[in-house]
């Protein structure tokens, strides 16, 4: 299964370059961001996914949600105003 993952995290996912990876069946988004991560030399701050929203095929998704066949991700900074 692939992912098309993007990443706009200025400081958070500088070194993980955007593209297509492939992923295990059943894997979450969590687990991808975490693999492609470290697969980069990146080491991702403790609780990093509080401060990201992510976009599966252009919707609102958990962190958590599981990658069925072919998606697209976008990893964004969290904007939080009052």
């Amino acid at each position: 299964m692939r992912a098309r993952m993007r990443f706009a995290c200025p400081g958070l996912f500088d070194n993980v370059p955007n593209g297509t990876y492939e992923t295990d069946t059943g894997a979450s988004i969590r687990e991808c961001v975490e693999s492609y991560a470290k697969e980069n030399g990146v080491s991702l701050r403790e609780n990093w996914q509080e401060n990201v929203q992510v976009l599966k095929d252009s919707k609102p998704a958990r962190i958590d949600a599981v990658i069925m066949g072919d998606s697209e991700i976008i990893v964004v900074h969290r904007i939080l105003g009052g």
